[in-house]
């Protein structure tokens, strides 16, 4: 009792469909496979039609097409089996005694051919019936397996393409970050560097001439006009030469005092222009100012005793077209722009302290007495 189940469970279950075949065949057939230790999935299709249809919605190991009953239509589904159960075995029985009959069957490719009133319980026909079984059942468990690690490859493959996508993204994400705090770095040490050179200066002239110097030590050759804002005007407070001479270059810098400085303060980021390049909207007339030279604007803001940032000067760097300004002087430009503007607040408020102003009426008026 104990032999055939575990054979039963060893052997596993066998799709079986009938195709008009006779119950006495068709039992004698699953009893051999039943006593081989296999369980039967058993299907029954009495016509053609609905054996291909059956075979098209569901796999089968062993397809028993009997051609007494469905004659010629069993070439069809024999074709069906091949088609749609490509691991399966189809055995044709009670097929007469022909060979031009066995010949179409075995070009629609059916796997074996009885004649009829066979008797099942010879024990050469159970063993070729179960032989049949088991090839198609260990082929279709192998094509089974095979698809179960297609589809694990594909999942695996698409979660690799996922990780892999997330891990530039990180590595994306550190890059910007890493080159984020260089720059930032960058800026500081600009900043700091030029607050220290003009930390013991008390005169707005000498910051304003560091700073023009500074401006060509950092950014190479260049033209650098620093205006200063004084009592609501603009004025030129220092000229540094690169290939244009102050004297030649006056009334430029007189039109760009009174024109452009209100401008370039108003405007929050720095302004490049290239001749190479279409100017940026609404400054092509400074472009048209400077023909055939890059051009670098910024503001330097200060804030010294007041809530918002006020502008305290204006730069204007221009040379000639062989030579442009990269990022890294508009970085330089950003950093110096805000340590530029804070070192003449703070000069101011070192001199405003040193001339203090009193009131111009008499102390008594001010106390209020007769």
């Amino acid at each position: 009792m104990h032999g055939p189940i575990a054979r039963t469970r060893l052997l596993g279950t066998v799709r079986v469909l009938d195709c008009g075949c006779a119950p006495h065949d068709t039992d004698a057939i699953l009893c051999g496979l039943r006593g081989a230790g296999w369980r039967i999935a058993l299907d029954r299709a009495e016509r053609a039609t609905s054996a291909v249809r059956k075979l098209r919605g569901r796999a089968f190991d062993l397809v028993l097409v009997d051609y007494g009953t469905l004659g010629a239509r069993s070439h069809r589904v024999v074709r069906a089996v091949r088609a749609a159960s490509p691991h399966a075995s189809s055995v044709a029985v009670s097929v007469p005694d022909d060979v031009a009959a066995i010949a179409q069957l075995v070009r629609a490719g059916v796997h074996d051919v009885f004649p009829a009133r066979n008797d099942w319980t010879v024990p050469e026909l159970v063993e070729c019936i179960r032989a049949h079984a088991s090839r198609a059942v260990t082929s279709r468990l192998a094509h089974e397996r095979l698809t179960v690690l297609e589809s694990a490859c594909r999942r695996l493959s698409r979660e690799r393409a996922e990780l892999e996508a997330q891990v530039l993204q990180m590595a994306s994400g550190l890059a910007a970050a890493e080159q984020a705090a260089c720059e930032r770095e960058e800026r500081a040490a600009l900043s700091s560097e030029f607050r220290t050179l003009v930390a013991q200066e008390t005169d707005i002239d000498s910051v304003i001439s560091i700073g023009g110097h500074y401006l060509v030590a950092r950014m190479g050759a260049t033209n650098a006009a620093l205006f200063v804002l004084d009592s609501d005007r603009w004025r030129l407070g220092g000229y540094v030469r690169d290939d244009l001479a102050r004297r030649a270059a006056g009334g430029l810098l007189d039109h760009i005092a009174d024109t452009w400085c209100t401008r370039i303060a108003a405007h929050a980021a720095c302004v490049r222009i290239s001749p190479a390049e279409p100017a940026p909207d609404g400054w092509a007339p400074l472009s048209g100012l400077l023909p055939g030279r890059h051009v670098l604007a910024f503001a330097c803001y200060g804030q010294e005793g007041a809530l918002i940032a006020h502008p305290v000067a204006a730069v204007v760097l221009f040379r000639d077209a062989s030579r442009p300004f990269g990022p890294e002087c508009v970085r330089a430009a950003e950093a110096l722009g805000p340590a530029f503007g804070a070192s003449i607040d703070r000069v101011r408020r070192v001199l405003s302290r040193a001339r203090p102003s009193w009131p111009a009426e008499p102390p008594g008026e001010a106390r209020g007495t007769d």
